[in-house]
């Protein structure tokens, strides 16, 4: 919620192997789920958010169903 506020922010979506599926710097770029345009698998993915600014990095899971 909110990471408008934080222009700076990174945000990072990782898959169960560690490999990065997606990375954003600044909120200009959502992410729908994709990675080189392609849907991704239905499984577990891992975020992690990085406000800067002193911010502790905010991280979670996603899970793509369908």
């Amino acid at each position: 919620k909110n990471l408008n506020l934080y222009p700076d922010a990174i945000l990072e979506v990782f898959n169960r192997y560690g490999q990065r599926v997606f990375y954003s710097a600044g909120y200009g770029t959502l992410w729908d789920g994709r990675v080189n345009g392609n849907p991704l698998p239905v499984a577990t993915y891992y975020y992690v958010i990085h406000l800067k600014n002193g911010f502790v990095p905010m991280t979670g899971s996603i899970t793509i169903v369908k």
